[in-house]
């Protein structure tokens, strides 16, 4: 795999003062990158996020999360087989064609699909799967759990059983996720979660359940569980159609 330095120095020529200061930074943190958003990679490179979007697709990058599947494929040739085989075994244990067949037909089977994500790399994973869902030409909207508090009450107060609950969390298993869908039940509408571990709260509650199966603090393919869920949705969506 060709290295980040030299991917910026073949770019060099084409570069702005400013972008080579950005991409600095790229080479001297890109284990800190790994784990932060594009508004904290913006903010720690005293940028906007449009122009770090802009200097990774001058340097050959589809967008921030590409760019981070390449430090992840770069961490995993280094090391790195042995990661490389744990994640494909991982994924490989997700039964994804009867997990898209099902979420195909919830998907199809709503008037409306809310999108709740609980932390900001959960918040992510929902905005992406939004933009997937789009292209597919299927409307959904996304609401971050832990901040619009009067917006989820309002959306949750006002569900019916032709509406359907996607929700994005690490654990599945927090007083957040207990407060606000403990009594979904009593609306008929239907649930599905996505999450880094298993057998957690909200898993249990879920008409379908989606989990990349992760073992808490023992599972040494942790730290690429970020990745694995975005690569996760990426194989989901490609499968993801309106029904004629």
């Amino acid at each position: 795999m060709i290295s980040l330095k030299n991917i910026i120095n073949s770019h060099q020529s084409t570069l702005t003062k400013s972008e080579l200061v950005i991409c600095d930074y790229l080479l001297e943190n890109s284990e800190l990158i790994k784990n932060m958003t594009l508004l904290e990679l913006s903010q720690k490179t005293y940028s906007s996020k449009t122009n770090v979007l802009r200097l990774l697709k001058k340097i050959g990058f589809s967008g921030f999360i590409d760019f981070k599947y390449y430090l992840l494929a770069q961490d995993t040739e280094s090391d790195s087989i042995p990661f490389l085989n744990l994640i494909n075994k991982k994924i490989a244990a997700i039964d994804i064609d009867s997990i898209s067949v099902k979420l195909n037909h919830l998907v199809n089977e709503s008037n409306n699909i809310f999108l709740f994500g609980t932390g900001q790399d959960q918040q992510i994973q929902a905005k992406n799967l939004k933009n997937y869902l789009l292209k597919s030409g299927i409307i959904s909207t996304f609401i971050p759990l832990n901040i619009n508090a009067e917006l989820t009450n309002t959306v949750l107060s006002s569900l019916t059983s032709d509406d359907l609950i996607i929700v994005f969390s690490s654990k599945g298993d927090n007083d957040l996720l207990k407060k606000y869908f403990k009594d979904l039940n009593r609306h008929n509408t239907q649930l599905v979660s996505f999450t880094t571990f298993k057998d957690g709260w909200i898993q249990k509650q879920s008409e379908l359940s989606i989990s990349l199966g992760i073992e808490q603090f023992q599972d040494p393919i942790l730290t690429y569980q970020s990745g694995m869920m975005h690569l996760l949705l990426n194989i989901i969506s490609t499968k993801i159609q309106i029904n004629s």
